[in-house]
């Protein structure tokens, strides 16, 4: 686990008592903090009730960990007290509760702040066997595969994720009785974090996609620029020059993908591309644009296993050339 996430003992004490005290002082204290809420909202924006929104949405969010957070529980007492969490029954229920948990924050984001998503054409995402590598910009466009290819097409879906996010307790505690690999950025062994990733691809069939975003954070200018000064100091000038080229990602980290791609070779890739999501980069962002004027647009593009190259040094090049076709399609979204 990464020096800045404490194991999971420590971590839960902390953060599933953090999530039911907000939760519940969010009830208690409901008349105040909506009045205080409507009250800010009348003196600054009344037409976009911002204050108001976003707190309906803390709540509802609140009331959805503490839901995933009880059922999990109660599937673990189902379960022999964990004796037999790792059964298939148990794994279908889990993929359900997760399902439930992610189309449930979507919907909340969308009563509450306007978030609408518009995919232009799922079918990429209507069959398994597929690795699908994602743009991420916001922690908004880390539910888009979940309610793609699991909520829509019920596919089983595994996650590679940074494991900042196992401090949310209903993802820590569902996500890691599923099929799932939370990434320690900062590794003593990197090794070992590839050799996981090429694991969690065992069984690999039909009905299963694994998701990664193999940029690992936001981008910034910033963040572009120290990715492609470390690629030109290790030496690998030519995909430095491939890199500065990019307009709206950053380059992508190959380690993880590549992995997949060994782990699963008959597997097809799936590209997920997504505009709208810009502008949720920051809590001051979001805030100023609730509620949300535009849809967030989502596209994808689907690749056979017989059109990914088998070299890895080849796959290295491929992937750069679908992450320049999807910085380019970014560029023609946005120009609209």
């Amino acid at each position: 686990m990464s020096h800045r996430v404490p194991n999971r003992h420590t971590r839960r004490a902390i953060s599933v008592p953090a999530v039911l005290v907000g939760f519940a002082l969010s009830i208690t204290l409901a008349p105040l903090l909506f009045g205080v809420a409507a009250i800010a909202d009348l003196v600054t924006a009344p037409r976009r009730w911002r204050n108001t929104r976003l707190l309906s949405m803390v709540v509802l969010a609140l009331a959805i960990e503490v839901t995933a957070i009880i059922a999990a529980s109660a599937l673990w007492l189902a379960f022999g007290c964990g004796r037999y969490v790792n059964s298939t029954r148990s794994f279908w229920l889990h993929h359900r509760l997760q399902r439930w948990y992610t189309a449930s924050l979507m919907t909340a984001a969308s009563a509450t702040c306007g978030l609408r998503i518009d995919v232009e054409d799922a079918e990429p995402a209507s069959r398994g066997n597929a690795i699908v590598i994602g743009r991420h910009t916001s922690i908004g466009d880390a539910l888009i595969p979940a309610l793609l290819f699991a909520g829509r097409y019920d596919l089983n879906t595994r996650y590679v994720l940074k494991d900042d996010l196992l401090w949310g307790p209903a993802f820590d505690i569902v996500g890691n009785r599923l099929r799932n690999h939370f990434v320690d950025r900062t590794p003593d062994d990197a090794d070992s974090e590839i050799t996981a990733i090429t694991e969690l691809m065992a069984d690999f069939d039909e009905r299963c996609v694994s998701v990664i975003f193999p940029e690992g954070t936001f981008f910034t200018e910033a963040r572009k620029a120290r990715a492609v000064q470390r690629l030109n100091d290790s030496g690998r000038h030519e995909l430095a020059a491939r890199s500065q080229g990019l307009r709206y990602l950053l380059p992508p980290r190959p380690g993880g993908a590549l992995a997949m791609l060994a782990g699963a070779p008959h597997a097809d890739a799936v590209f997920i591309g997504n505009s709208g999501f810009e502008r949720f980069t920051s809590l001051g962002a979001i805030y100023r644009s609730v509620p949300f004027a535009e849809p967030v647009r989502v596209w994808l593009w689907r690749i056979p296993s017989s059109e990914i190259p088998k070299d890895p040094d080849q796959q290295l090049s491929w992937l750069y050339d679908q992450w320049e076709r999807l910085d380019a399609s970014i560029h023609v979204r946005l120009a609209r």
